[in-house]
C-alpha cells in the first residue's frame, strides 16, 4: 500500500495494493510521469520515481472517455464534469437536442463550476432540479411571473436566485417582489369577502407604499417583514370582527380598543388599515389604534463588557471572520444587521495615505485599526458559499450567502455573532446612546447613515441636546472678569453661608469636557491594551470626530443682559470689615 496502513484494498496497481483513500488521492492529483513526461495518475514505478500506467505496463491510463483528461472515473469512464454536462444537457435541451439561448448561461455556470460532484448531487436530489425540468418541458419562456405561480418554497427561491445570478432572469427587488405571491397564498384559505378587501388594501396601500420606499431608499428583509405583518394583522382583525358579529361600517372606537387590549403590541399596525378605510368611507368615523410605548425597552449594556467583546473580536483568530467584522460594526458603530447584509464590498476603500475608510451612507468615514485591517480581510478573502456569484461581476457582497447571487440573510448573520455572546439589540443601543450624548443629530445621521428622525430620537433619549452644548460653549468663550463684589460673595459662600453662582462658574462646561476627556482617555487605554479604537468624540468647543458634513453651525449671538438695578438687590452684601 502507498500509505503503508492496514486497510481494505480498493484495487491493485503496479505499485501494489492501494486503499480507497490512496486511490482517490492519486487519481485526483495527476502529475508528470518520470519516464514519458505525460500528465497522468502515477500508478506504477517506485515512490522515488513514480510512472504512469502505460509506462509501467498497465493499460489503465485513467483518462476520461469524454474530455480525454486524466481523472478519477465517475461513471462509465467519464469524469464528473463530463457526466454533469451530459445530464444537464438532457434537462435543458429542447426537442432538437439544442439548449435554448436563454438557458445557455445556466449550463455554462454549471459545467465550469468547482466541485462538479456537488452539482451532480443537486441535480439528483434537489426539488429545485425537478422544478427546473418541469419548467423547461412546458416550453414557456422562463420569467419571474411563471415562477410566482408555483408554491413559494426554499428550493424555488434557490432556483430563482440561480437564474438571476447567471442572467437567465433579470434582477429584481426580491424581498418586495415576493410579497404578491405570498399574499395570494395567504388569501387562498381566507373568506372571499376578507380576501377581496385585503387584496385591495395590500395592493393599493401596503405594496404601493413599500414600492415607493424601495425606489427612494433601502428595502431590506425587515421592510418585507413589516409589510407582511401589516397584512396579517388585518386578517386577524377581520376574523375577530366576524367572531363578534361586527361589521366595518358599525365599527366603534370601543371595538378597536377591545381588540387592541386582547393582543400584543404588533396590533398597532392596524392603524394603517383604519386610516385607509376611513379615507374610503368604509368606516363611519375616524378611528385610532394607539398603545403607549415605553421610552426605551432596551437596558444598555455595561460599557466595560462591550469593550471587552470588542477586544476579543480584534484578536481572537478562532472566531469566524464574518462574525468578527459584523460584531465590531454593531458594538462600535451601532449598525443594524439588516443594513450590513445589503453592503457591497466596494464600500471599503483605502486612501493613498493607507487609511481604511467605510461608507455607512454617502460619505466615507475613517476606520481605526485594527478594525480597518479586519474589514480589508473580509473584503478580499471571503468567498461566497454558492458556486455562482452575482450577475454583475464588478461588485461582490461584503457578507455573501449560500443562495446564488444573494448576500447572507439577517438571521444567519445574527446567529454568527450571537455565538460570540453579542446581543445585537442591547449592544447597538449602547453604542448609539454613547454617540448621541456627544454628537448632534444631523452629524450622527450623516456619519452613521441613520435617518434624521431616528438620530433625533436617539439624541433625545440620551438627553444630549446639542443646543445646550452650543450654549455652554458660547458661555465658556465669553466669560466676563469677576468683579470684587463677585469675589466677596464667592468667598462668603465658601464659608458656608449661602451659595451664589458667579459668572466665572463654569461647572456645566467642565462636566461636558470631563465626559469627553474621559471618553477619549477610555479609547486610548483600550488601544494600549489591544482594545477598540473607537473614533474619539471631541469636546463641544471642537467639531465632532468623523464629521463629514459641513462646518458645525455657529452659536447664536449672545443677547446682552439687562442692566442690574443694584438699588433693589435683595442679596446679602459682603460682611463688613
Amino acid at each position: 500500500m502507498i500509505c503503508r496502513r492496514s486497510r481494505p484494498v480498493k484495487t491493485i496497481w503496479p505499485r501494489g495494493p492501494v486503499c480507497a483513500s490512496c486511490y482517490d488521492n492519486v487519481l485526483e492529483t495527476p502529475r508528470a510521469c518520470a519516464r514519458c513526461g505525460t500528465r497522468r495518475p502515477l500508478i506504477g514505478g517506485t515512490e522515488q520515481a513514480p510512472v504512469c500506467g502505460p509506462c509501467a505496463g498497465d493499460p489503465r491510463s485513467y483518462a476520461c472517455t469524454g474530455c480525454c483528461q486524466p481523472c478519477r472515473p465517475y461513471i462509465e469512464g467519464r469524469c464528473a464534469r463530463c457526466e454533469l454536462d451530459r445530464r444537464l444537457t438532457g434537462i435543458l435541451a429542447g426537442p432538437d437536442d439544442e439548449i435554448p439561448a436563454q438557458l445557455r448561461p445556466l449550463h455554462h455556470a454549471f459545467v465550469t463550476a468547482e466541485h462538479p460532484k456537488a452539482r451532480l448531487k443537486w441535480l439528483s436530489d434537489s426539488h429545485g432540479a425537478t422544478v427546473l425540468a418541469t419548467l423547461v418541458d412546458s416550453g414557456q419562456p422562463l420569467a419571474h411571473e411563471l415562477l410566482d405561480q408555483l408554491p413559494q418554497t426554499r428550493e424555488l427561491h434557490y432556483l430563482r436566485g440561480l437564474m438571476v445570478a447567471t442572467g437567465v432572469l433579470p434582477d429584481r427587488e426580491e424581498h418586495l417582489d415576493r410579497l404578491p405571491a405570498w399574499l395570494e397564498q395567504r388569501l387562498e384559505h381566507a373568506p372571499p369577502n376578507h380576501a377581496r378587501l385585503v387584496r385591495t388594501y395590500a395592493t393599493w396601500s401596503v405594496l404601493r407604499r413599500f414600492r415607493h420606499r424601495a425606489r427612494t431608499g433601502r428595502f431590506t428583509d425587515n421592510s418585507a417583514r413589516s409589510a407582511r405583518q401589516r397584512i396579517l394583522v388585518v386578517l386577524d382583525f377581520l376574523s375577530w370582527l366576524d367572531d363578534h358579529h361586527r361589521k366595518l361600517p358599525d365599527l366603534t372606537q370601543a371595538d378597536v380598543d377591545l381588540w387592541m387590549a386582547s393582543g400584543s403590541t404588533r396590533r398597532r399596525e392596524i392603524r394603517y388599515f383604519l386610516r385607509w378605510t376611513t379615507q374610503r368611507g368604509l368606516t363611519a368615523k375616524a378611528l385610532t389604534a394607539t398603545i403607549p410605548q415605553a421610552r426605551s425597552s432596551v437596558i444598555p449594556a455595561n460599557d466595560d463588557d462591550r469593550w471587552a467583546l470588542v477586544r476579543r473580536l480584534f484578536h481572537d483568530e478562532t472566531i469566524d471572520l464574518r462574525a468578527r467584522t459584523a460584531g465590531c460594526l454593531v458594538l462600535i458603530f451601532g449598525q443594524p444587521l439588516s443594513r450590513l447584509v445589503t453592503w457591497d464590498a466596494d464600500r471599503i476603500e483605502t486612501t493613498p495615505a493607507g487609511l481604511v475608510t467605510l461608507r455607512f451612507d454617502q460619505h466615507p468615514v475613517a476606520i481605526p485599526e485594527p478594525l480597518g485591517q479586519l474589514l480589508l480581510r473580509q473584503r478580499d478573502t471571503v468567498r461566497p458559499k454558492a458556486f455562482v456569484g452575482r450577475a454583475d461581476p464588478t461588485t461582490a457582497w461584503l457578507w455573501p450567502g449560500g443562495t446564488p447571487g444573494r448576500s447572507l440573510t439577517t438571521e444567519a448573520l445574527r446567529d454568527l455573532i450571537k455565538a460570540v455572546g453579542i446581543t445585537v439589540k442591547q449592544m447597538r443601543a449602547t453604542a448609539l446612546l454613547g454617540y448621541a450624548v456627544d454628537v448632534p443629530a444631523p452629524v450622527l445621521s450623516t456619519m452613521l447613515g441613520l435617518h434624521i428622525n431616528t438620530a433625533v430620537r436617539w439624541v433625545k433619549l440620551a438627553a444630549g441636546d446639542f443646543n445646550q452644548c452650543i450654549a455652554e460653549r458660547h458661555h465658556a468663550l465669553h466669560q466676563e472678569t469677576p468683579t470684587p463684589r463677585d469675589r466677596a460673595i464667592a468667598n462668603r459662600d465658601e464659608a458656608g453661608r449661602r451659595q451664589v453662582r458667579t459668572p466665572r462658574d463654569d461647572a456645566g462646561v467642565s462636566s461636558v469636557a470631563t465626559t469627553t476627556a474621559s471618553r477619549q482617555e477610555r479609547v486610548g487605554s483600550a488601544q494600549s491594551a489591544g482594545g477598540t479604537p473607537r473614533p474619539a468624540v471631541q469636546s463641544c468647543s471642537e467639531a465632532p470626530a468623523g464629521y463629514v458634513g459641513s462646518a458645525p453651525p455657529e452659536p447664536a449671538p449672545r443677547r446682552p443682559a439687562a442692566p442690574m438695578d443694584h438699588s433693589r438687590d435683595t442679596r446679602d452684601t459682603a460682611p463688613p470689615r
